[in-house]
């Protein structure tokens, strides 16, 4: 039976598409540009390409995140500082904390069964504020932030710390829980990990990936791991 959880934050713990708008739009207010659709589906396209590249060890973490704005305001030909902006637009997505439906509940109950970690890629000044400022921060014995770690998911040695942190569990008594293919799942399979896939879109897998299971909702994880009790009393 499992005994420590791994939690990826962004669109697993929180509603990263909620934090983001409210982010882009009050930063893209402040500095007086109306964030079009356009200029909106080139900033998520853009900011996939980065960080894609990041994931892939082709750029740094500061490439992607003081690069991205600077990129779209050349491509749109504004005049705004993209550094800046970028600085403005992390400390207005620090701000954001929504959560995914059920993360708090679901959290406040797996605390008296499992260890709970976070392993992210996230940036981290907004992850540590955002979650304190949504009373997850308690919840979790350990926080694995790329930025800290100086390795990113999927390498393996961003996960050697975070296997070291879990002993006395093995390896199979850890689960990985994540909704990046590329990262989560991949970084799962190179350290031998069983892997939930969070895919509320219900999008196809690549065959190259081994999924141990799927939710589209976070209270399957709990269904999940209540069975594997239920078998295991049984």
């Amino acid at each position: 039976m499992y005994k420590v959880l791994l939690f990826d934050a962004d669109d697993t713990l929180f509603d990263f598409q909620a934090c983001e708008k409210q982010a882009l739009h009050s930063t893209f207010a402040k500095y007086h540009i109306a964030l079009t659709s356009r200029l909106l589906q080139a900033f998520h396209t853009l900011n996939k390409t980065l960080w894609d590249g990041y994931e892939q060890g082709r750029l740094t973490r500061e490439e992607v995140v003081f690069t991205r704005f600077v990129q779209l305001f050349q491509q749109f030909h504004l005049s705004a500082d993209g550094i800046q902006f970028e600085k403005d637009y992390q400390d207005a997505l620090a701000k954001g904390h929504q959560l995914m439906e059920g993360a708090y509940a679901l959290l406040e109950e797996l605390k008296h069964e499992y260890r709970l970690f976070v392993v992210s890629n996230g940036v981290v000044a907004t992850q540590y504020q955002r979650l304190q400022d949504a009373g997850l921060l308690h919840f979790f014995e350990h926080i694995f932030l790329s930025e800290e770690v100086g390795s990113r998911k999927p390498q393996i040695s961003f996960f050697e710390p975070v296997l070291q942190a879990a002993k006395p569990s093995a390896k199979k008594e850890i689960l990985l829980i994540g909704d990046s293919l590329s990262s989560d799942i991949a970084g799962a399979n190179r350290i031998g990990i069983d892997c939930v896939w969070m895919n509320p879109n219900k999008k196809a897998a690549p065959n190259n990936y081994a999924i141990t299971y799927e939710i589209q909702h976070l209270h399957q994880l709990k269904m999940i791991l209540d069975s594997l009790k239920t078998e295991k009393d049984g």
